[in-house]
């Protein structure tokens, strides 16, 4: 225990601390700048950014079991940052008894489905999964296809997986990508969701989705792409004025939906992949979908709701509140 806190937390020690605040000097011609109000809210920010980041840490080694050997820590310290890598949760709960994985939309972060766990039940915890390519993936490179994106997520989530009843919510290619994982953990590992919620998407065994997949994005200006983003909405206008966001959003859109095309499934005709109760939203004023093929994947019940709004309907604070109050209910009468 006392070798994993040296490697991981030594640098987030109160001493280092003082180091770190010392180490930013002031001009010598403006000797009092550390008085000014910037200077103060700087060392305030990375004062609690650092204390933040020890607290996380502690909490994670306090609750692994004493380890002795070096490829026991090699693989505690692989996994801790392979789920800080993919996984944002907010508001943790180690006493959840569910798990709710969000999974987000093609050229989009993490930030709004994150937020979910303030709002959920005290009885569900929300990861959020962060596709390669942004925010502090941004150096990475792209996801090359579904099934690359399939093993990351269920390489990394499994054991969270094995260890209590989970649920997942993807909208539009995270519908896909959801669908994909499930599937897989089903078939590999004899795991599968108590709740799979979908939202703004085909079902992926209608014949609708062969025409999405025939799009050739690499041939498509970028202004044709960037007016459909600001057709569906979903990224605020102020920041589509931004040539770098502007840029940045339409490569990993791009990259993302040809992430999307490499997704296939074909259904057998006499399996049901899924037991667990499916729910599909959508945006009254979204494009119509092909919905009823979900019925086919499960012998569990299949809901279908139409809320006000485009394809991002969900951003609007009434059906946010709408979802996430219906998710809970749907999660906690599944009999955990």
């Amino acid at each position: 225990m006392r070798l994993i806190k040296s490697l991981l937390v030594n640098c987030n020690s109160p001493s280092n601390v003082s180091v770190l605040k010392q180490e930013l000097p002031c001009p010598k011609e403006t000797e009092n700048c550390h008085k000014t109000a910037a200077k103060k809210a700087l060392n305030e920010e990375l004062l609690r950014s650092i204390q933040e980041s020890e607290r996380e840490i502690n909490q994670w080694s306090h609750s692994l079991p004493s380890v002795t050997h070096g490829s026991q820590l090699g693989m505690a310290t692989t996994e801790f940052l392979g789920m800080e890598k993919l996984i944002v949760c907010v508001h943790k709960r180690q006493n959840a008894l569910c798990r709710l994985i969000c999974f987000p939309w093609a050229g989009g972060g993490t930030s709004l489905l994150a937020q979910w766990g303030k709002r959920l039940s005290n009885s569900i915890e929300v990861f959020c999964v962060r596709y390669p390519g942004r925010e502090t993936r941004l150096n990475e490179p792209f996801a090359k296809d579904m099934t690359s994106m399939v093993n990351e997520v269920t390489s990394v989530l499994l054991k969270e997986l094995q260890e209590k009843p989970f649920a997942f919510f993807g909208h539009s290619f995270g519908a896909y990508l959801s669908f994909a994982v499930a599937l897989h953990l089903k078939e590999k590992y004899g795991l599968e969701p108590v709740h799979l919620f979908v939202s703004g998407a085909h079902a992926p065994n209608s014949e609708a989705i062969l025409p999405i997949k025939s799009i050739s994005v690499s041939d498509a200006k970028d202004e044709e792409v960037f007016e459909y983003l600001q057709t569906v909405g979903g990224t605020p206008s102020v920041l589509l004025h931004n040539e770098d966001v502007r840029k940045n959003l339409l490569l990993t859109f791009k990259e993302d939906f040809r992430v999307f095309q490499t997704f296939s499934f074909e259904k057998a005709e006499m399996d049901i992949p899924f037991s667990c109760d499916i729910t599909c939203f959508n945006g009254g004023d979204d494009k119509p979908y092909d919905l009823q093929g979900w019925q086919e994947l499960t012998s569990g019940d299949t809901s279908f709701y139409e809320l006000p709004g485009g394809h991002f309907y969900l951003l609007e604070p009434s059906n946010e509140i709408f979802l996430t109050k219906h998710i809970t209910r749907c999660i906690e009468n599944a009999g955990l």
